[in-house]
C-alpha cells in the first residue's frame, strides 16, 4: 500500500514568476494611458477656453470668431497654445449662439478627437 502522493499546486517559483510578470504588465499602463489622458486634457481645456470666448461675446454683446492656426487658438488678437492641432473656425454671436452646428477635429498624440458644437445655445461636448 506504497501510495506515491504528489501535491497539486503552485510552486514557490512559478508564483513569483507570474507575480513578476503581472507587475511588469501593470508598470506599463500608465505609458499607455498618459498619451490619451494628455488629448483629454486638452480637448476640455479647449472646451472651457471656448466657453470663455463664448461668456466674453455675451457679455460684450458682440460677434467674436476663433480661428485655429497651427497649435494655436486666436481670438480678438489674443493667441493661446492650446497643444493640438484643431481644424476650422467657431463663430458665436453676440447672443453667445452660433449659426451653425460644429465638429472641431482636433489631432495630437496620433489620435483624433472630436469637440462638438451645438446649433442654436452654442452648447459643447467633447465626442468619445
Amino acid at each position: 500500500m506504497d501510495r506515491h502522493r504528489r501535491d497539486s499546486g503552485f510552486t514557490m517559483v512559478e508564483m513569483l514568476i507570474v507575480l513578476a510578470i503581472t507587475v511588469s504588465l501593470l508598470a506599463m499602463i500608465p505609458f499607455i494611458r498618459g498619451a490619451h489622458h494628455a488629448m483629454d486634457l486638452n480637448m476640455e481645456a479647449l472646451r472651457e477656453r471656448l466657453i470663455f470666448v463664448q461668456g466674453t461675446a455675451m457679455r460684450t454683446y458682440r460677434e467674436i470668431k476663433v480661428e485655429f492656426q497651427g497649435t494655436d487658438m486666436i481670438f480678438e488678437n489674443q493667441r493661446l497654445a492650446i497643444g493640438m492641432r484643431c481644424d476650422g473656425f467657431v463663430v458665436f454671436h453676440k447672443n453667445g449662439n452660433v449659426d451653425r452646428a460644429k465638429t472641431l477635429r482636433c489631432h495630437a498624440h496620433n489620435q483624433t478627437k472630436e469637440l462638438v458644437i451645438q446649433l442654436g445655445s452654442g452648447r459643447m461636448y467633447v465626442k468619445k
